[in-house]
């Protein structure tokens, strides 16, 4: 048995306290940067919020919900039925009202159809986007005489007016607050000013400390393998704990502060799974990474299943691992091309997947050309262990399946046959 295949020695018993207290240190701080990251790309980020809002807006039931309020604000400023009453011939001015009230179902649907248009979800983008632009100039106190910031719907509400039939009037009666909605004011933000600060420098710095905990985890440990076991787990909780958090997440925003039978439930619910779909993008990230993780200790492994795996891998790991590493660099290219980087703090996670992956393929390739310094199984090899076999019936119809895939020539078939009709 070589030198790669002897067990690890164990680890003193405070050795073992120390990597496993590292582990789950690290793995905290990662849940932690990941809880920052989504904070800060996601709240603190305009374009994105502006981004994820507009996302939101496309939700049929999100725009039902704001075709409602576009309405309500609408009618509680404007006198529709006055206005229909002066416009109306005469015999008809007794209808005044009821056609107002028609007029208002009208007006709901028509109000879903035009925010649901491409030139809607501009105006709506344009208009978070300046909103929470506000609000960030609000924080770092660089908002001027400015201590409200309002989500201006106006101009949604002058297009309501305008299919309605009473455009003229509503530009002239309508306050200036009509359709602005109050997002946030001073006494609010001076209260999450300090954690917004906190977030934007835990956002950089976690990640960074909890890759040298894991690192010092990795150095410390006399058996690198069960560490990366470790690791792995640890990433697993973290993606779980991040999905439970988004869970209980939904049930405080949704059914907690919103009364039961509000209207803004349903509308509520979905817009709280578009905002928090980075967590969740986050949150599966940890775990196909810790999952990764595991697999790749296991494979590493003295198993006899792993053992196995590395011996269908020989042809690549032993005789080819360019192709290995070319694959690996085609999977970097595709990241950055596809997924590329936002802020800083993605840098770290990313160095630390390719990290991950670069050192285990090395790992195992090593591992892999210890036991098998020949190369491995050939094609040939395995057609020429097929042709010694003794030939019966099973045999027979797995070389017809062999033969069909093209692994076995016609002259191999054909002996094999004979061989089996002689016995």
């Amino acid at each position: 048995m070589d030198e790669h295949e002897t067990t690890a020695r164990p680890s003193p018993a405070f050795r073992r306290v120390a990597v496993r207290a590292l582990l789950v240190a690290a793995s905290i701080l990662t849940l932690l940067s990941l809880v920052a990251v989504f904070a800060r790309r996601e709240a603190l980020d305009s374009s994105r919020f502006a981004d994820s809002s507009a996302a939101v807006l496309a939700d049929a039931t999100v725009r039902k919900a704001v075709a409602g309020y576009l309405v309500d604000q609408l009618y509680a400023h404007v006198d529709v039925g006055t206005e229909l009453h002066a416009t109306l011939p005469a015999q008809f001015a007794p209808l005044a009202d009821p056609i107002a009230a028609a007029l208002r179902a009208y007006a709901d649907r028509g109000a879903a159809d035009v925010l649901g248009t491409d030139a809607a979800s501009t105006t709506f983008r344009t208009a978070v986007f300046h909103s929470h632009a506000t609000f960030l100039e609000l924080v770092d106190r660089r908002a001027g005489q400015v201590d409200t910031v309002y989500l201006q719907l106006r101009p949604f509400v002058l297009n309501l007016a305008d299919q309605v039939g009473v455009g003229a009037l509503a530009r002239q009666e309508l306050p200036a607050n009509a359709g602005a909605l109050p997002v946030v004011d001073e006494a609010n933000v001076s209260t999450v000013r300090a954690w917004i600060t906190r977030v934007r420098t835990a956002s950089v710095w976690l990640y960074a400390l909890s890759a040298l905990l894991y690192v010092a985890a990795f150095l410390l440990s006399r058996d690198r393998r069960r560490a990366l076991v470790g690791a792995g787990a640890g990433l697993v909780g973290v993606g779980i704990t991040l999905l439970v958090m988004r869970a209980v997440g939904r049930t405080i925003v949704v059914d907690h502060l919103l009364v039961a039978g509000s209207p803004y439930r349903d509308a509520a619910g979905r817009a709280y799974s578009i905002f928090t779909a980075l967590a969740s993008s986050l949150a599966w990230s940890a775990l196909a990474t810790g999952v990764a993780a595991m697999a790749i200790a296991w494979l590493a492994g003295p198993g006899t299943f792993a053992r196995w795996g590395r011996a269908l891998l020989t042809p690549v790991l032993v005789r080819r691992p360019l192709v290995g590493w070319a694959a690996i660099a085609a999977g970097g290219v595709f990241s950055v091309l596809f997924s590329p980087l936002h802020d800083p703090s993605q840098i770290a996670p990313r160095l630390a997947v390719g990290g991950l992956v670069v050192g285990g393929y090395e790992l195992i390739r090593r591992r892999t050309v210890a036991e098998h310094p020949g190369g491995g199984w050939t094609l040939a090899a395995v057609r020429a262990r097929l042709e010694q076999l003794p030939s019966s019936p099973s045999a027979l119809r797995h070389a017809q399946a062999l033969h069909a895939q093209g692994l076995l020539t016609d002259e191999q078939f054909v002996t094999i046959a004979r061989q089996s009709t002689d016995e």
